[in-house]
Formats: C-alpha cells, structure tokens, sequence
C-alpha cells in the first residue's frame, strides 16, 4: 500500500511496544519491536527515545537499555550499510541531507551523510533555536510541542519521547515542518506516550488518582474521535469518497466522467496515496500543463520539456481529479497544483471538452 500507509501502522506499534515494555522481556516484545523498525527507516529513532525514556525508571532500565541498543545498531545498518548499498545513484543522506540543508553551511547535500547533519544538529544551537521558533513553523509547534503547557512538563523524562519531533521542526522543507502529512505519525504517537506518561505522574498524587482514571479515558475518547474525524490517516472519515456524501459514478455512458473537486481543508488528502501517483521527488515538482496526459506510473523526466519544474511551498495538492476508466488502484488523480491561476486555467480545459463536469459534495444538514 505504499509508503504512507505502512507508516500508519506507527501509532498501533509503538503503543504495543510500550505495553510489551511495561510486561517486561519476551519474545512478542522484540517482535513488535521488529515491525516497527521495518515500517520504516527512521522508525528506529522512534524506538531509541521510546527505549531511553523506559530507561529512566529503574524497574524498565534493562528492557529500555536493550530496546534503544537495538534501534541504534539498526539505524547504523540502515543508513550505513544497506541503504548506500541499495541506492548507489543517490546521495548519503537519502534524501536527509536535501532535508536538512540549513545544517549543511559547508558541504553540498550529495556530499553529506547523516553523521554530518548530526554533527549540525549538534554545534548549531543558534540554528536550531532560530527554526523551532521561526513564524512559519507554528503549526508543527502547535501540534506537537504544545508549548509551555504541554502535559509532559510534569514528568521531565516524558520530554525524551518528543524529541523525534525534531524531524519535522527542524527540516528545511515546508511541506513537512508545516503540513506533517504522513511525516506527523511518529511524533503524534510519541506525543501521545509522553501524555500518558505526565498522566501516570499525575496519578501517584494521592487526592488525584481517582480522579485520573476517568480523565484519561475522556483523553483517549476525544482523541479518537479527532482521529476519525480529522487525522491524516486512511481510516479518518475525510476519505473523499465519504466526504463527498454521494456515491461515486459508475462506468455507465451517463457517469463515466472524471470528478474535480477542491480538496477541503483538514482533509484526509495523503490517506489517497495509493490511489494518486506521485509526480514529485523530494524537493522537485513537475505541473502538468493543461491537457498534458497524466503519467500514471511512469518516470517523470526532468527534462521534458512538457513539465514545468517548480518548487513547492505548500504541503499538499489543491486539486483532484477521480477517473473511472482507469485500471483498478489509480483511479484517483494527483494534479499537484500549488498556484490557484494555474488550477483554474485546468479546470476551464477540462470542461471545454465536454465530457467533464465539476463535482460538488451535498451540503451539510
């Protein structure tokens, strides 16, 4: 199903591995444990806070000790050995140095690995400061660091498990550090474990623990039904096909026309990876012009000269468009627009040849 929907299996594996840590060593923990590191490559990141904040607590100190001592040879054997090893043709940081170019003064990103955006990391607080802080990366730090407020303020070790979060505040690319997409899985799962573990510091107070055990169900209730209603994820009920509150057309000569339609704020847009082939390459992106064919599960060549190269700044595309006629698996559409002139100039070609029609959901009540 593509990589956004195995790393949806995130929250479930870190939520079960906490639960297998907590029971202590057996076999099913070190299982679970290598699901999540397959999901994918910076999961083990994920799992080595996940492990350190266990190993603050005395009676987990060894199962936390043994879960990040894992993580951190198979983060070396990822990024060290197997992916230079299977990606000859890119560069050592996979991508990661294009992400985090703002900690590259020196070398060029196809010349970095990981340890020298470490090494950034690192010797460039005033850098780091300047980005977490920047205007433009509110949302992540609204969505995750949750401010002075935060819940984990209470329990200081709870603070080892947001430190994943850095991935999205510190990238130097917009559709992460203020969309998340698919890239928010991780952090909002260990936002949440660092919740529960300011609420389970919470409960050792005597005149509040009573009062915690409806209080936290009430949390976990609310988050999810926020989850179902406006999360990211495939299972969030802004599928398009439920969002629209209609059936989709059949291949009937009365139907069999391609839907378009503005993707509405908040909507489960990356849920539809499966079904929209991707025309983008990390930070590249390639607009079709208007009445251009759409390249499905083909290679788009930088150098046609029928795609525009541009650079994104927003997260997520504006536009969709649904064909019926299309094999199984891509029926859905990614137009990628990122300038609203540019999606209306298609949406007038579209209906000029008369075999489209524009597509609104039924209103609401």
């Amino acid at each position: 199903y593509g990589d956004f929907h195995a790393i949806c299996f995130t929250p479930f594996l870190l939520f079960w591995l906490a639960a297998e840590m907590v029971r202590g060593r057996s076999r099913r923990l070190w299982i679970v444990l290598a699901l999540l590191l397959c999901v994918q490559e910076n999961m083990c990141i994920y799992a080595l806070f996940l492990g350190l904040f266990f190993a603050t607590h005395k009676a987990f100190r060894r199962t936390g000790l043994m879960v990040s001592g894992i993580s951190v040879i198979a983060g070396l054997l990822i990024f060290l050995v197997f992916q230079p090893m299977l990606r000859t043709d890119t560069d050592l940081g996979y991508g990661f140095a294009h992400r985090y170019k703002d900690f590259l003064p020196d070398a060029g990103p196809t010349d970095a690995g990981m340890w020298d955006i470490f090494k950034g990391v690192i010797t460039q607080p005033g850098t780091v400061l300047s980005l977490l802080f920047d205007d433009t990366r509110r949302g992540v730090f609204k969505l995750f660091w949750r401010g002075p407020l935060y819940l984990p303020l209470v329990n200081p070790a709870g603070w080892l498990i947001l430190f994943p979060v850095l991935e999205n505040s510190l990238s130097s690319e917009a559709f992460i550090h203020e969309w998340g997409g698919h890239y928010g899985i991780g952090p909002a799962s260990l936002t949440a474990l660092a919740m529960v573990a300011g609420l389970g510091l919470l409960g050792r107070i005597r005149p509040l623990r009573d009062r915690f055990v409806p209080v936290g169900f009430t949390l976990l209730a609310s988050s999810v039904i926020w989850a179902l209603k406006k999360a990211h994820l495939p299972y969030s009920i802004y599928l398009m096909s439920i969002y629209f509150a209609t059936p989709l057309p059949s291949d009937t000569p009365d139907t069999s026309r391609v839907l378009l339609e503005e993707i509405p704020p908040g909507s489960s847009v990356s849920a539809l990876s499966y079904y929209v082939p991707h025309l983008t390459h990390q930070d590249k992106l390639y607009e079709l012009p208007p009445g251009e064919p759409l390249a499905i599960g083909e290679i788009v060549d930088s150098s046609a000269p029928n795609f525009e190269l541009l650079e994104p700044d927003v997260g997520w595309p504006d536009y969709l468009v649904y064909n019926p006629e299309t094999p199984d698996g891509n029926k859905w559409h990614n137009l990628w627009f990122y300038n609203r002139d540019r999606a209306l100039e298609w949406l007038d070609w579209l209906q000029a040849q008369g075999i489209y029609r524009q597509f609104y959901p039924k209103p609401v009540g």
